[in-house]
């Protein structure tokens, strides 16, 4: 699609956005406590790691094909065919996780913020709000992230030192008293939500001008989320207990609300709040421009705007019918999420990449041919 390639976006719009993108939805749910206990830390920081290593397979992928959007690329690797049946795929992926995003948003406002409200409300605003801001195009979206993002990793930062005297290190202890399977059961859940969601960025990364500053971006983004994301289970254990902590819906919420500073500073979520709705404001673009812009490609449109409220319209009901209530969502995470984003990642990703490098590059095409005309030149008599 034209409007797809005229936009373009920098290197620190893309680590913006990656930040974002990793933290929306992500910093309010613990699913891993459940499962690794005092662990839940150990398990996030593996899953970090894996994280990084899916941002590297990400940019070796593109970096093959600079300037080409995902279609293109599993269109050049697997034929016409094929590569649209994959890229269905993906954009029913971005569609569902769309879908659960929404739902994330409606059911913390409607069960904890303003219950009073009906949950409606809140997810008919957010698809349009977000709906209007994608219909202004990939740039618009990555200068709001630019100017925004510092002040969430600013009020993130801010809570950590905040409550830092209420952690009770005692809760943490003893280590690796989960076991394996248990810690490893958290390294999946954490790499699948929100790591492997991260395969959606690869429709925008594209949009990067300087293919080299690509992987800086996309790394240095993970880590730093990563790192938000492993104090999730510390502060949450630390303060309230493993056993308490993985009763807690929003137990990163509840941490927040505990603060208090001196005798006047308190009610410090609404910190928190706030940037955790932006994140999830950008995680929710980054699903819809996905779901645009292949469908866009797929049905060869040369643009999306006159789609975008009709997609939002779209969407709306499905993050309603996402799961029933808020209980449903970490068993969601746990069993079904990594059955479906896992094999993208760590086999589909390496698939395509092993295809790449089989495949000679546009440069390695045009030099074969030079030299197969060349010594049809020279086999010529005389």
């Amino acid at each position: 699609p034209r409007t797809m390639q005229k936009e373009h976006i920098s290197s620190l719009q893309l680590f913006c956005l990656t930040i974002s993108f990793n933290l929306g939805t992500a910093i309010i749910l613990t699913p891993a406590i459940r499962y690794g206990e005092r662990d839940a830390w150990l398990g996030n920081t593996i899953a970090t790691g894996l994280g990084m290593i899916i941002s590297l397979m990400l940019y070796l992928l593109i970096s093959k094909f600079p300037g080409k959007n995902l279609g293109e690329i599993l269109t050049a690797l697997l034929g016409p065919l094929l590569g649209k049946v994959i890229l269905s795929g993906f954009i029913l992926y971005a569609i569902l996780l769309g879908a659960f995003v929404l739902n994330n948003i409606e059911s913390l406002f409607s069960t904890v913020i303003i219950p009073e409200t009906p949950r409606w409300v809140f997810a008919l605003t957010m698809s349009l709000a977000t709906g209007f801001v994608v219909a202004k195009g990939l740039e618009v979206a990555a200068r709001c992230c630019h100017v925004v993002t510092p002040l969430v990793v600013l009020a993130f930062s801010f809570m950590v030192l905040a409550a830092a005297p209420q952690l009770n290190f005692n809760y943490l202890r003893p280590f690796f008293a989960a076991g394996f399977v248990n810690i490893s059961k958290v390294v999946i859940i954490i790499t699948a939500f929100p790591y492997g969601e991260m395969i959606l960025l690869s429709f925008l990364a594209p949009q990067v001008q300087d293919t080299k500053k690509i992987l800086p971006a996309l790394l240095s983004g993970t880590a730093l989320s990563g790192f938000f994301l492993i104090l999730r289970p510390v502060y949450a254990i630390g303060i309230f207990g493993a056993h308490e902590a993985a009763q807690l819906n929003f137990p990163v919420y509840f941490v927040a609300r505990s603060i208090v500073l001196g005798e006047f500073v308190e009610r410090v979520e609404i910190l928190l709040v706030f940037a955790w709705f932006f994140t999830t404001f950008i995680k929710l673009a980054v699903c819809m421009l996905a779901s645009l812009w292949g469908l866009a490609y797929l049905f060869n449109l040369k643009d999306i705007k006159g789609l975008v409220y009709p997609f939002s319209l779209f969407l709306f009901p499905l993050g309603l019918r996402a799961y029933a209530d808020h209980t449903e969502v970490e068993p969601l995470v746990a069993s079904v999420w990594p059955l479906l984003t896992l094999p993208q990642v760590f086999v589909l990703l390496p698939f395509l990449l092993l295809l790449s490098r089989l495949k000679p590059g546009k440069k390695k095409r045009e030099q074969l041919k030079k030299r197969q005309k060349f010594l049809r030149i020279q086999k010529k008599p005389g």
